[in-house]
């Protein structure tokens, strides 16, 4: 998943609050097999997403598309 492009325009001297909001599967991700044909084939095996963030924290230098192709990739 990629972020959504946001902007956020503020005032000189107004105080900005933020928040983050995150969602987590426990388990195996996967795609479902009806989605998958030789017109559009897999291109990644399943994955833990704990699994892989912990890859991702260890593997910091590399950009965010090569660390999910390097720890699932097909």
């Amino acid at each position: 998943m990629h972020s959504t492009v946001h902007r956020t325009r503020m005032r000189p001297g107004e105080t900005r609050f933020s928040t983050a909001l995150f969602s987590y599967h426990s388990g195996m991700v996967h795609v479902p097999e009806e989605l998958v044909d030789d017109e559009h084939p897999l291109q990644f095996k399943p994955f833990d997403q704990m699994g892989f963030f912990r890859f991702t924290f260890a593997y910091y230098p590399l950009s965010d598309e090569s660390k999910i192709k390097a720890y699932c990739g097909i």
